[in-house]
This record gives C-alpha cells, structure tokens and sequence, in this order.
C-alpha cells in the first residue's frame, strides 16, 4: 500500500540515515492479489507466517543495497503496552491492534511516518507524543 511506495521513495533517495520498517501485520491473501500496491512482497511468502515488513524487506535492499533498512519487532520495545504514553491510565487510549510505541523507541527517530491505522485516537497521541520528544511526524 502506502507505506511500500513510502519505503520504496525514501531508499531510492539514498536516504542517509536510512529507515527503520514496523508492520507487524501477518501476510495474506490480500496482499498477494495482482494489481495490489503491495509490490514489494514476493508471492513466494504466501505460505510463509510473515510480517509486512520481514516480506519487503529483501526488495526494498535490492533497489539500494547502500541504504541501512531494519525491522523493528514489537519485542523490540520493553514497553509497547501503552505505559509511557501521559493517558492518565486509561489504557483504552489506543486500539489493540494499533500498538503504541514508547517513548524510548519514538526518540530514535528523526522523523515517523504512519499508514495504515485506522484510530484517530492513536494518530493524535503519537503525533502529540512525537512533538513533545522533537520527532517529526
């Protein structure tokens, strides 16, 4: 979808810093249908449990092999369950599927882009939560 022709444009322009992909959504049918926008995922996943980004990784190396590209796992912030984000508790913020990252992980970026969520509540409180750490959304 969107965030393919993003990841596609940015590697292409030799980004410096490189990027960093999150889609932790499970590869399906969907996907894979000719004429889709998902045209960094290889039909040769379809029976592979794997994430977006693990399935575009190896195309997105391949268009500039001199740009740094990782993955970041859900297990890769300690506190992806919403503990950090100043909602006063109420962990009902953010939709479960839409899981928000912490602080930490946020402040390592210079700029987040965001496709693909469909809760406004969770697009506000990052984009609230980036502007307080000075990261670009």
């Amino acid at each position: 979808g969107l965030g393919a022709h993003i990841a596609k444009n940015l590697v292409l322009s030799h980004i410096r810093n490189g990027i960093v992909l999150y889609d932790d959504k499970i590869v399906d049918h969907h996907d894979l249908v000719e004429g889709t926008t998902q045209f960094l995922i290889s039909p040769s996943v379809a029976d592979v449990r794997m994430t977006r980004a693990q399935a575009s990784l190896q195309a997105l190396k391949e268009m500039n092999p001199f740009v740094n590209i990782s993955i970041l796992n859900n297990n890769d912030d300690d506190n992806n369950n919403n503990s950090n984000n100043d909602n006063n508790g109420d962990n009902n913020m953010v939709d479960d599927d839409d899981k928000m990252l912490s602080d930490n992980i946020i402040k390592t970026f210079n700029t987040i882009v965001v496709t693909d969520i469909r809760s406004y509540t969770y697009i506000k409180t990052l984009s609230d939560r980036c502007h307080k750490l000075g990261v670009h959304f």
